[in-house]
């Protein structure tokens, strides 16, 4: 019995400690599986950085240049692309970097890189996740105010939320790194991308029921007024493109973040066998990144 409970402390400290999940990759997977996957999802990183850096540039300089979009909103966008941006010179060269450790078998600073890949994910997504949530509720707010709209959502007050947004990512990453735990880092983060998951399609879904709705309202309109036939018919219009904007939205964000909330829910399981994760929490960051390149063709693009 006391050989069970100090094998079982083991595995569960396996699944805590960095030091020891490493020293797990390196006992537990071949060395042809350790090689294949860390070179497979770093090839797969390397264009996908490449897009991410250059697209969400050339965005933070068109919002430099465009006059249109009101204040805040067009905040919000620049706050997006700066942190897919800061995604594509920090975030995914750390998580690379870890990968080839892994790689040339460098159990030495493996922990440290492991940290270093977490804690920037955690951060940088974290911020990107949020803000993406944020323009789901503005949006929300904008079709619920109308004009009363720019009155209430001003430069201050996104600016402010935008602060929130850093210093909750922020102070929770520094608390991540000076008490880090694989297992709380892996629970931290499934509630929370679950919780502006959750957020963003409630948004979503607020829109494309109040859009629906209004459509139809004009729509009965048009029939009892020839006159306003033309407009209806191109607010109809809108309505579409709004309502498919919506949808695509949130189908990627729910594609790119499920994958790891999902793994992270499984990892922090001490009796799933660890074997049976590495290659899926090692490929599903990845997806996370995959939006940071979407974003800015889904927002500054589509809408």
């Amino acid at each position: 019995m006391m050989n069970l409970t100090v094998e079982n402390s083991s595995s569960l400290r396996h699944m805590i400690e960095p030091e020891a999940f490493c020293q797990r990759i390196q006992n537990d997977l071949s060395d042809k599986i350790r090689l294949n996957t860390a070179f497979i999802i770093s090839a797969l990183n390397l264009p996908l950085w490449i897009f991410i850096l250059s697209g969400n540039s050339v965005i933070l300089l068109a919002l430099n240049r465009d006059t249109s979009l009101h204040p805040p909103s067009k905040l919000l966008f620049r706050n997006l692309a700066f942190t897919d941006l800061c995604v594509a010179l920090i975030t995914q060269p750390s998580y690379i970097l870890h990968n080839m450790v892994i790689a040339y078998e460098r159990w030495d600073i493996c922990p440290l890189t492991q940290k270093l890949s977490h804690i920037t994910t955690y951060l940088l997504c974290g911020v990107s996740l949020m803000t993406v949530c944020t323009i789901s509720v503005d949006r929300l707010l904008a079709l619920l105010m109308g004009t009363r709209y720019r009155q209430v959502v001003t430069l201050t007050r996104v600016r402010i939320s935008l602060l929130f947004v850093w210093i909750f990512c922020l102070s929770t990453s520094i608390t991540l790194l000076l008490n880090f735990s694989v297992r709380i880092y892996s629970v931290i983060s499934a509630i929370c991308i679950a919780l502006w998951l959750g957020t963003s399609t409630f948004c979503y879904a607020k829109i494309f029921v109040i859009r629906k709705r209004y459509a139809v309202i004009e729509t009965k309109d048009s029939n009892k007024n020839r006159s306003s036939v033309t407009r209806s018919s191109i607010n109809l219009k809108q309505y579409r493109r709004s309502v498919s904007t919506a949808l695509w939205i949130n189908f990627t964000l729910i594609t790119c973040y499920s994958p790891t909330a999902i793994v992270l829910v499984f990892r922090s399981v001490p009796s799933i066998p660890f074997s049976a994760l590495i290659v899926s929490f090692g490929a599903a960051p990845s997806f996370v990144y995959l939006n940071s390149l979407l974003n800015p063709i889904l927002y500054c693009w589509r809408i």
